[in-house]
């Protein structure tokens, strides 16, 4: 990905950070309004839905997932949601926004939880997210599983699209174990987090930013062999209108990137809405997005 210019830390801080282009709130408000806002309506949801919370994967304080079931009418389609907040806060008690009208679709909601840098490096996240993600492939059998997160959480949920699952699953029929990746808002570069304030809780190694930048991850996909090509999930990239410069150009860059491995793709720039409305309002039933995404999970490939 071509790397972001900037004359100084402060400028790259000031990219790398969503809070301070939305035009709602200032910048310390709309971070609490939106942990705020998340956590009501994720609350909500346990109240009115059948769940199964905090249902351990792992050995992590934090790796646990919370399950929503639909009512009635329970599909074939799983959807996994990784939560944003830089790799180092935020958790599942953010991550059910989405699970009533999800749920009202017949679509089983899991969103994944992770434990927090400065406790755990880059590596361990990843490597905690494809543990709790294979978890919830084996408990789905049967199902149609997609992959979808927030900011960082896209960045991981990216990580887990590209992740050679055949060795984890037992399989030797295809190295994907998605149908399809919603990444919302997303930060794919870890160069420019590498050089940003976001790296004083998470100390990047150089290895991790190789290896974890997803357009690197990316050129091991560059398949051709025709049944391995339709094995090869869709993706959805969506992002805020007042999202930061840095994230619309690593969204642009990667969705280039995704095409260029053949990936099917489309992206979507959500007017008037900055990095956190976008998921604040995923609990609303006609927000544009919502039923974006839900269009997009239920149709075929």
């Amino acid at each position: 990905m071509m790397a972001v210019s900037v004359s100084n830390k402060d400028e790259l801080d000031t990219l790398m950070s969503p809070s301070k282009w939305s035009k709602r709130l200032p910048a310390e408000e709309v971070v609490e309004h939106f942990m705020s806002t998340a956590e009501r309506a994720t609350k909500a949801a346990q109240k009115s839905l059948k769940t199964e919370l905090s249902v351990r994967y792992g050995k992590g304080t934090n790796t646990t997932l919370d399950i929503y079931y639909p009512t009635e009418n329970e599909g074939t389609n799983v959807f996994i949601f990784i939560h944003g907040g830089y790799w180092q806060s935020c958790g599942t008690e953010h991550a059910g926004v989405m699970a009533v009208p999800f749920t009202e679709r017949g679509i089983v909601v899991v969103a994944l939880g992770h434990d927090l840098a400065p406790k755990v490096s880059m590596t361990e996240i990843v490597e905690q997210c494809r543990e709790g993600c294979a978890y919830v492939v084996k408990k789905f059998k049967n199902c149609n599983i997609h992959i979808g997160g927030h900011s960082a959480g896209a960045h991981l949920s990216a990580c887990m699209l590209f992740t050679d699952w055949r060795e984890r699953l037992g399989t030797s029929e295809s190295p994907f174990a998605f149908s399809s990746a919603t990444l919302l808002s997303g930060v794919y570069d870890l160069g420019p987090i590498q050089r940003s304030y976001v790296n004083d809780a998470l100390q990047l190694t150089e290895s991790e930013v190789k290896q974890f930048t997803l357009r690197n991850l990316l050129n091991q996909y560059s398949i051709q062999d025709a049944q391995q090509q339709q094995h090869i999930p869709k993706c959805l990239l969506a992002v805020a209108e007042q999202d930061t410069p840095e994230f619309k150009r690593q969204d642009s860059e990667f969705m280039k990137g995704l095409k260029e491995v053949g990936v099917a793709c489309r992206s979507h720039e959500l007017p008037g809405e900055d990095h956190f409305s976008i998921v604040e309002r995923l609990e609303e039933r006609d927000f544009e997005l919502t039923k974006i995404i839900l269009e997009f999970i239920s149709e075929e490939k």
